[in-house]
């Protein structure tokens, strides 16, 4: 029991090392921006000197916005609010999201919508987990590698390589305060984090498996929540 307590508490301060050195090295990008054009100016425009700086701010806002959302969908204080939603949609759109990141590192987007269909559930959070496990997908796939998104009715699959995962790690996944390189403080693993926290809120089931060709499996299971075939128009 008390190596269960000291892991966890190693997590946890990995974890809070890792936010805060996100959030340091943002305020100091931003901070190192401002000296340096006051001492020595560059001569760029203006506009290109503010989009840079709103950059950096809006990186900076989504950390400490997602650290706040986290905690307050696993307090339970989040409010939902249910509406028909139609997850293939919310692919489609976050694909075009992705579509710039997706050419640069040459990724096969295979996408089966599958029979439509509409989910009464929150939006938002809907949104929230689709988004972060597309985003973990198109980010961590190897270069040029081949995904998999499978939409059909009671769930939710995306699928692409994980070289770098072991069985073990698996069942870490979404942990709010796990990290695969423990040496490292540079990546807090909110995405991930959000989604599980956010299916949970919503009655959904978020699980991960990697089968013997290392291909990982995200599967967001809402088979237990209301959904309804649309209807066909006549």
């Amino acid at each position: 029991v008390l190596a269960r307590m000291d892991e966890g508490v190693l997590r946890e301060r990995r974890f809070a090392g890792a936010v805060a050195h996100e959030t340091r090295t943002r305020l100091a990008e931003l901070r190192t921006l401002v000296e340096v054009e006051r001492r020595h100016p560059s001569q760029r425009p203006v506009d290109e000197l503010l989009a840079e700086v709103g950059e950096i701010s809006a990186e900076l806002e989504s950390t400490v916005s997602a650290l706040l959302l986290l905690t307050r969908l696993e307090a339970g204080i989040e409010p939902l609010e249910a509406s028909p939603v139609e997850p293939g949609k919310l692919l489609e759109a976050q694909l075009v999201q992705h579509r710039s990141r997706i050419a640069a590192r040459g990724l096969e987007i295979e996408f089966a919508p599958g029979p439509g269909l509409t989910v009464d559930t929150d939006p938002d959070l809907l949104r929230l987990v689709v988004a972060n496990l597309l985003a973990n997908a198109v980010a961590h796939a190897p270069q040029a590698d081949h995904i998999e998104i499978r939409l059909e009715p009671g769930h939710l699959r995306i699928r692409n390589h994980a070289p770098g995962l072991g069985a073990d790690d698996i069942t870490h996944l979404g942990q709010r305060h796990w990290q695969k390189q423990h040496q490292s403080d540079q990546h807090s693993g909110l995405g991930l984090s959000l989604a599980g926290a956010a299916a949970r809120a919503l009655g959904m089931r978020l699980h991960f498996a990697l089968d013997a060709g290392h291909r990982l499996s995200a599967t967001l299971d809402w088979s237990g929540v209301g959904r309804r075939q649309p209807v066909s128009q006549p």
